[in-house]
């Protein structure tokens, strides 16, 4: 498969799962704001979390716009490849951060 194509698919992918840490973050703050046995200091610290990391994905995301558009074109193949792997991988650890949080508070 030619590096075009991987570079591709994995922009696509990433911006996918930064739609999935918002589905979740909507979702699941949802539910915890309409349990009652969380204090407003306990949403309030969730909601801080939660915030970080949105806006850590959202810094990522415009990295990687810069990397694909004309500002990127000074990185050769290898080295825009290098960062899209990069920003891909914090972004599906994000994701995994973000649906690991209604498991550790619901048990």
């Amino acid at each position: 498969m030619n590096n075009l194509v991987k570079d591709a698919r994995k922009v696509q992918q990433t911006v996918l799962l930064v739609g999935d840490v918002s589905e979740m973050y909507v979702k699941n703050f949802g539910k915890m704001m309409n349990d009652p046995n969380f204090s407003p200091q306990e949403l309030s610290a969730i909601a801080n979390g939660y915030s970080t990391l949105l806006n850590e994905s959202t810094e990522l995301l415009k990295e990687l716009k810069q990397i694909v558009s004309s500002n990127g074109l000074s990185l050769n193949d290898k080295e825009r490849m290098d960062v899209i792997d990069r920003v891909y991988k914090e972004v599906k650890t994000i994701t995994v951060l973000f649906a690991t949080i209604p498991t550790r508070i619901f048990q």
